[in-house]
This record gives structure tokens, C-alpha cells and sequence, in this order.
């Protein structure tokens, strides 16, 4: 895992966790009981740090190069089950711009109830504009 520099105290942390872990997997020794107290100073520690963050430091959380992308939701919502839509009518891909389709808990959108709620999926009035 890749720690930011404000990070360094979890940083520290987590390397004392996973020496845990690996000892009482070497060993084992039961550290359950040490193992969830140094979890639980994790889980205090990132809610200190992240609660008094700077702006830049937010900008840095935001571009975490670990941070899941687009995709990486849009899999997990749709159990992988998702079918990415290309280009436009003049054959250019935006890369940034992701569309496709798939299905929630299997649901497409085709019931009675939910076409309704969607308006039978026809745009109003209101959000286009006339010339």
C-alpha cells in the first residue's frame, strides 16, 4: 500500500500489524487480542489525521494513485456484468467519458414501475434547449 507523507503514523502502524500477523502466522501464537487493539489505533489515528486535513493534503487524497477509478465502481455495482459503450458518430473515443450498459442486481430497468419512474426513459421538455 502506498502511504502519503501526513500518512507516516499509519504508515508506521500498518508495518507494526503486518509483523503481527506474520509472526502469529510463523509462530502460532494466538495475538488476536493485539491484533484488533492496533486495528483499532489504525481506524483512530487515519480519523484523526483525516479529520484536520489542509486543502493540498485533500488534493493529494484525491489523487492517490490507489484510489479506485470509474470502472473499478461501476464493476463492483453491476457484478462485472457491465458492457462499455465506444465512441460517437464521428468514430473519436473520449477516454474520460465512461457509458455503457448493465444491470443492478440483475434489475435492467424494464419493469412496469421503474419505466414509469424513468418517463418511459423519453426526455422532458424542459432539459433541452430551443434554438
Amino acid at each position: 500500500m502506498i502511504f502519503l507523507d501526513f500518512e507516516k503514523p499509519i504508515a508506521e502502524l500498518s508495518e507494526q500489524l503486518e509483523k503481527l500477523n506474520s509472526g502469529t502466522e510463523k509462530g502460532g501464537q494466538d495475538g488476536s487480542i493485539a491484533i484488533r487493539e492496533l486495528e483499532e489505533k489504525i481506524s483512530e489515528k487515519r480519523k484523526e489525521i483525516y479529520a484536520t486535513l489542509t486543502p493540498w493534503q485533500r488534493v493529494q487524497v484525491s489523487r492517490h494513485p490507489d484510489r479506485p477509478y470509474t470502472l473499478s465502481y461501476i464493476n463492483a455495482l453491476t457484478d462485472g456484468n457491465f458492457i462499455e459503450i465506444f465512441g460517437d458518430r464521428t468514430v473519436k473515443d473520449d477516454k474520460a467519458m465512461v457509458g455503457g450498459l448493465g444491470s443492478i442486481d440483475g434489475k435492467t430497468g424494464k419493469s412496469q414501475p421503474n419505466r414509469i419512474f424513468k418517463h418511459f426513459f423519453i426526455g422532458a421538455r424542459q432539459n433541452t434547449r430551443m434554438p
